[in-house]
């Protein structure tokens, strides 16, 4: 699952060794560590520099579950990309837009 949230970009699978958890994944520390810190284990990721994703913590499912229903309980904006911009910045905005983009071209048929 990949999630596009106004705190960061986050991919998540199932733990390969334990279906009860799942592995946490981020492009930044950055994005890391404001999820690490809300479900409570705030310097406990690790730096994986040479997998895909430079950035991960396993945590219980349900655990993970709980802050994905907070992300939704918590959207407060109409727009997302301007809340992305307003909260993250340009930089952020311009680089999500860019998968609005192509998602849009790739597979809106209308």
């Amino acid at each position: 699952m990949w999630l596009f949230t106004t705190d960061g970009f986050y991919s998540v699978v199932q733990d390969k060794d334990d279906p009860d958890r799942v592995v946490v994944r981020a492009r930044t520390a950055e994005d890391m560590a404001r999820f690490a810190m809300a479900v409570g284990y705030p310097g406990e990721w690790k730096h994986t520099p040479k997998a895909d994703y430079a950035y991960r913590l396993i945590v219980a499912r349900d655990l993970f579950i709980q802050w994905t229903a907070e992300q939704a309980a918590k959207i407060d904006y109409p727009n997302f990309k301007d809340a992305v911009q307003q909260r993250q910045g340009v930089g952020r905005a311009f680089v999500y837009s860019g998968v609005w983009d192509t998602v849009r071209r790739g597979l809106q048929r209308v």
